[in-house]
């Protein structure tokens, strides 16, 4: 049994805006989406939010991508898991979420989730004295960067360790969208914005022309807010690393038989005419 690796697109939105989401990608680069994850509080910790950033893709055998596809979008980029590891492509981190009626441990995870957003929190706050607090600030933080970590590492790149476990952590349930286990079941794995190749960053931001083309594409999804920003301004491209292209490496496209047509003509109008459009 072949398992690939689904990009799957439009969750909202029909063939229309899978089209144009196709020649986004095809033009730009996958786009990493946001998405807002709410912390339970727990002992010493108040509840709090964390905005996760990520491309997503599932591992599936190729006959479930059809069930797949109800929920996740009609049109897929088929991978090989080999060629999209090279991407940097890991496993979502599943840690078990808080039973409705649950008692005892059984918060452990999402205890453990809460406590990961402090520890990348105190980070930040040491970088900040360390690069931009007063003159004391700045002092107190070399010191203290000084006594706890002699290794030849910055605290801007611990920070990012810490944001990439968080950006790939996935409770295994939450009532709101899945059945318990739900997530777990997924087989996901994610491309995150916290790696860098050769001191290269390799996820760029929209331009103000990028922000207001995927406004008309879809105003609802793109146009809507999460802690204060709106969705796109939290969306970043990524595409080539170290001289490679995600999207050349697609294995095929897969399109509902509809748009086969059209989708063929965007793509053979594309920088990869060459890639594999199939209908379902």
């Amino acid at each position: 049994m072949n398992l690939y690796f689904y990009h799957s697109f439009p969750r909202r939105g029909g063939q229309r805006v899978g089209l144009k989401i196709l020649k986004s990608i095809l033009q730009k680069g996958i786009l990493l989406t946001p998405e807002l994850r709410r912390l339970k509080g727990c002992e010493g910790f108040r509840p709090k939010s964390f905005v996760q950033r990520r491309a997503c893709f599932t591992v599936i055998p190729r006959a479930r991508l059809k069930g797949h596809t109800k929920k996740f979008g009609k049109f897929s980029l088929e991978f090989e898991g080999a060629n999209l590891r090279k991407f940097g492509a890991l496993p979502a981190v599943y840690l078990a979420g808080l039973l409705p009626q649950g008692q005892i441990l059984d918060n452990a995870g999402s205890e453990l989730a809460r406590h990961m957003l402090a520890v990348h929190d105190s980070l930040r706050r040491l970088w900040q004295m360390h690069d931009n607090g007063s003159r004391q600030e700045k002092r107190l933080a070399v010191a203290v960067l000084k006594k706890i970590k002699p290794e030849k590492k910055t605290v801007q790149e611990l920070f990012f360790t810490m944001q990439a476990l968080l950006n790939l952590y996935y409770p295994t349930d939450d009532a709101r969208w899945t059945k318990p286990l739900g997530y777990y079941e997924q087989r996901e794995w994610k491309i995150t914005p916290n790696f860098v190749h050769k001191r290269v960053w390799h996820y760029r931001g929209l331009t103000r022309v990028e922000n207001n083309e995927l406004l008309k594409v879809n105003p609802r999804a793109f146009g809507k807010r999460l802690l204060g920003k709106r969705f796109v301004a939290r969306c970043h491209f990524f595409a080539d690393v170290g001289g490679h292209n995600i999207v050349a490496s697609v294995r095929q496209i897969i399109v509902p038989r509809a748009s086969l047509v059209r989708a063929r003509r965007i793509v053979a109008q594309s920088k990869y005419p060459t890639l594999r459009v199939v209908g379902v």
